[in-house]
């Protein structure tokens, strides 16, 4: 849950609000401008001040900014981390989990590590790198431990810098 500051911060809301249009379906995303700027000194920049709309980038001015490489669940990640400060709790294993249930768990985390280093958003990647290790360490209902695999693994190798902490987990897991 986010901090008693923060909450109170978020529950006023009155800035402006931007538009993120991402993958390629070009889902809309609306955002409130502090949020994306607390999510992201890039779309910060993109996105100039709150409320002047004064950017010397197009998006800036028009308020909308088309992210068409990017995944829009990851993107929902992302978003639900700048206004809630924690990951969602779908993506965070409970005990005794069927393995069957979550398909695919390990590429969205990788796909938001990776969005996450694309926006610079350094506490977002400790925050998937905790859930990663967290879900490594949680025994399913057969009481196996799954850990990502190739394309997880490939995704995070492809979408973050060589010194990235996450590609170092990756080993050590």
């Amino acid at each position: 849950m986010a901090a008693p500051s923060q909450l109170q911060e978020l529950l006023q809301l009155s800035d402006d609000t931007v538009t993120l249009v991402v993958g390629p379906d070009a889902r809309k995303l609306v955002i409130h401008h502090s949020v994306i700027a607390r999510a992201s000194p890039v779309l910060a920049a993109a996105f100039g001040s709150s409320n002047s709309g004064s950017s010397t980038w197009k998006e800036g001015e028009e308020r909308t900014m088309t992210l068409m490489d990017d995944d829009v669940d990851a993107m929902q990640i992302l978003l639900h981390f700048a206004y809630s400060d924690q990951l969602p709790k779908h993506i965070i294993l409970p005990a005794g989990y069927v393995n069957d249930d979550h398909p695919g768990l390990y590429t969205k985390l990788a796909e938001a590590c990776c969005l996450g280093e694309k926006y610079q958003n350094r506490r977002f990647n400790n925050a998937i790198a905790s859930a990663i290790t967290a879900n490594c360490s949680t025994p399913s209902l057969e009481a196996v431990h799954y850990y990502p695999g190739s394309i997880s693994i490939g995704t995070i190798y492809d979408g973050t810098c060589v010194g990235s902490k996450v590609r170092k987990l990756m080993v050590d897991l």
